[in-house]
């Protein structure tokens, strides 16, 4: 977007992916990985066997014999299923094109300049192929109804060269994949133009829904509970990858934000919360979650070997002064645009106190991380 292209992002979605794992071929894939034959019979005998049945109404199907699937809910489920599709190794068509995975959720990209679009969708086109076939031989198919692909580009340049009617489909064989103007991802709702106004409403929505559901149980249970049940339920949802979300967010958005949450205080506390008192209570409101959730992140790029490196920042102490000292270790100046998480990151974690940003463990550095934001959030 910074250089005057657009990205096409293609979102694939399998029908009932986790449903249609293949018995036989996982386990002769994890005889190809060199898995020892009692564990192939361990996982053979954890799959293999199972039944089900459906009761509704007072009234019982038949009992039946699963033929495939891997048991969802389960913690090695996920960690089966990843295995069956890593086969699925793709390399793209194009160069300018890249493929990412995560579980079950395939993305396509390919940026460009805008006279470049039908090239790259071409060569994006080429690449779904090959995953679809691939994924055939793994019983996997494409669901053309939820798979669906973006635009990506600024306003001006989506304006100026008219891409709101610009390539509304793609056909793979005789099926169409449709273009979206939003769409959710790994639980974020974004838009075309990288906007996450849908993911505020969605968020929100799902908030108030959830305490209204709780509202029953305000005068039954203890403070304490009742926070627990906030915490956990509401904002725990409202926060999701808010790294992403927040650092463009509006003034209207955040007035939402702060409602929500003093209508949270209010189931917890039996009473009716003004501004004003809001610095009586100690919990971290929206923006001081988001504040924490970027600093421990930024914690874990700095201090942890195995961060992503997309993420990787680069720690400067002054030759002349210890780890400890006065002044403390920062985070080097970044060269990314604004409202990047380098940039934010750096910023952010530059103006703790230098003696929470020696903190020796992320423990630490989390508990001394909220004892700050809860005491400078209304300052």
């Amino acid at each position: 977007m910074k250089s005057s292209e657009l990205t096409i992002l293609t979102l694939i979605d399998f029908s009932k992916a986790f449903d249609t794992l293949n018995y036989n071929k996982l386990l002769a894939l994890l005889s190809d990985l060199n898995f020892s034959s009692s564990s192939i019979k361990l996982i053979s005998s954890y799959l293999t066997n199972r039944k089900q049945f459906i009761s509704f109404s007072n009234q019982q199907s038949d009992i039946l014999k699963i033929s495939s699937g891997v048991p969802q809910g389960s913690i090695l489920g996920p960690i089966l299923f990843n295995i069956y599709i890593s086969s699925i190794n793709i390399k793209s068509s194009s160069s300018s094109n890249t493929v990412t995975n995560y579980v079950d959720d395939f993305q396509v990209a390919a940026s460009c300049k805008p006279s470049n679009l039908h090239t790259s969708s071409n060569q994006i086109k080429k690449t779904l192929h090959t995953i679809k076939n691939l994924a055939s031989d793994l019983d996997l198919q494409f669901n053309f109804t939820k798979t669906k692909y973006l635009l990506i580009s600024t306003k001006q340049l989506s304006k100026y060269h008219n891409l709101q009617i610009a390539l509304p489909s793609m056909q793979i064989n005789s099926n169409s994949i449709y273009r979206t103007n939003s769409h959710k991802n790994l639980g974020v709702h974004f838009d075309q133009h990288l906007e996450f106004n849908n993911h505020h409403i969605q968020s929100l929505k799902s908030a108030y829904a959830t305490l209204n559901s709780l509202h029953s149980l305000k005068y039954l249970l203890p403070t304490k509970s009742k926070l627990i049940l906030i915490d956990s339920l509401i904002f725990s949802k409202a926060t999701y990858a808010n790294t992403i979300t927040f650092p463009n967010i509006s003034k209207s958005w955040l007035l939402k934000y702060h409602r929500l949450f003093k209508c949270c205080l209010s189931f917890a506390y039996n009473t009716y919360i003004n501004t004003s008192s809001l610095p009586n209570f100690k919990v971290l409101n929206f923006v001081s979650r988001y504040k924490y959730n970027l600093l421990s992140l930024a914690y874990k790029s700095l201090y942890f070997s195995d961060s992503p490196e997309y993420l990787r920042l680069q720690l400067y102490i002054p030759s002349r002064i210890g780890l400890r000292s006065a002044t403390g270790p920062s985070i080097q100046d970044c060269s990314t645009p604004n409202n990047t998480f380098q940039n934010l990151a750096a910023t952010a974690f530059n103006n703790l106190p230098p003696d929470l940003r020696t903190c020796s463990n992320l423990s630490s550095f989390k508990t001394r991380l909220k004892n700050f934001l809860l005491r400078t959030q209304y300052s």
